[in-house]
């Protein structure tokens, strides 16, 4: 177990670190949990961070962090790409957070449910009951979400806005994973973005299934080049 000596302080900071792998630690508490910045790139496996006043973990200023089979809960934000960095997250469990599950922002790259490799095998991510919004991308960044469920979130289950792209169902070297997005209050937002969303169930969401609005645009059922069709359900919303 890590614990923050000083709540306001990050609990794990990695500067510039290279080739870092923390794996099998309890991370709570501090401002942030886990903290790549400046050029750090390693991975966090296999651990449990709760606590943070800010984000459980997070990579900016074009830093990678990969996350695998960890549960995030309990933060103020689950896990946060920024300022052009990437986050990679498989087979593991965002919830209970009070603010958003993931986020990618400020031309940050979020990847949910695929490996950094780009390899053809779904790796489910469960992004469940935070208190904002499941996966919000934005703010000129980019994500792909495949496999897994979002559901339960207060507010959208994925919000796609301010320049930014999101790609649902549909991953690196077109890997086809379908994602529930059910339960949350709009199902995919689409603000002033452009979404893809192939071959996913979105349903009983208290408002909208899908809502496009202020510049958005979106796909759905059907692939960027116009190809070929997915069957995508759209239901009880």
């Amino acid at each position: 177990v890590i614990a923050a000596a000083d709540s306001t302080q990050t609990t794990v900071m990695l500067d510039g670190a290279r080739f870092f792998a923390i794996s099998g630690v309890t991370v709570t508490g501090g401002t942030f949990g886990v903290s790549a910045t400046r050029g750090a790139m390693g991975s966090l496996t296999n651990c449990d961070v709760s606590g943070a006043t800010n984000t459980g973990a997070i990579a900016s200023y074009s830093s990678t962090l990969e996350i695998n089979n960890c549960t995030i809960h309990n933060n103020a934000n689950g896990a946060t790409a920024a300022n052009a960095a990437s986050l990679i997250i498989t087979n593991s469990t965002v919830q209970n957070n009070t603010g958003y599950g993931l986020i990618a922002t400020r031309s940050a790259h979020l990847r949910v449910g695929q490996d950094r490799g780009g390899n053809l095998v779904v790796r489910p991510v469960t992004v469940t009951a935070n208190g904002a919004s499941g996966i919000v991308i934005t703010e000129s960044s980019a994500a792909v979400v495949v496999g897994g469920s979002v559901n339960s979130n207060a507010a959208n289950g994925i919000f796609v806005g301010r320049g930014s792209s999101g790609q649902i169902g549909i991953g690196s070297n077109n890997l086809l994973g379908a994602v529930a997005v059910q339960s949350n209050g709009t199902g995919i937002y689409v603000e002033g973005g452009n979404a893809t969303i192939l071959g996913s169930t979105i349903q009983l969401n208290a408002a909208d299934g899908v809502q496009v609005i202020h510049g958005g645009s979106a796909r759905i059922g059907i692939n960027n080049t116009g190809t070929g069709s997915v069957a995508t359900t759209i239901s009880d919303n």
